[in-house]
């Protein structure tokens, strides 16, 4: 008796999300978002803090720095979206932008503190921005396609 009440309990909730959004894989997509502004706030702001000469951050690699910021919040808000309504396709994407936030890792902030014009705390703080970010968006893709599949096989 018991079993078949776990089994129930289980449908039911299978079938409620048929109707409700998936909030886990959303928020964290959003505090992906957040830390994302946390670090491009914090890097952009470097030469005004740190730098009386100015040379190294007025560069193409600044002028890519800024788009890549542009993109990935573009689009870690439209697979937000779409993951709100359990679609693998997006939850896939957000394991692609996961990749691209540990790429950028070696990027801006490995050659400012390798050309000596980045701190080693504010170094610290961006990868840990940047590592954030990334854990955040393979939690909520993780998260999308195991409910994804669930509902898909219901």
């Amino acid at each position: 008796m018991r079993e078949e009440t776990m089994n129930d309990e289980n449908l039911v909730r299978i079938d409620r999300m048929r109707y409700t959004k998936n909030k886990l894989s959303s928020t964290m997509a959003y505090i992906a978002i957040i830390a994302d502004v946390l670090y491009f706030i914090n890097v952009y702001q470097s030469d005004v803090k740190y730098l009386n000469t100015g040379d190294f951050y007025y560069h193409i690699i600044i002028g890519a720095s800024v788009i890549c910021n542009l993109l990935f919040l573009l689009a870690t808000f439209l697979c937000e979206e779409g993951v709100k309504n359990y679609k693998d396709v997006y939850a896939w994407g957000m394991l692609g932008l996961a990749v691209v936030q540990i790429v950028r890792i070696f990027i801006l902030p490995a050659k400012a503190v390798a050309a000596g014009v980045m701190p080693s705390g504010q170094h610290v703080y961006l990868v840990a921005m940047l590592i954030l970010s990334a854990a955040s968006l393979v939690v909520g893709a993780i998260v999308s396609i195991i409910r994804g599949r669930e509902l898909s096989i219901y």
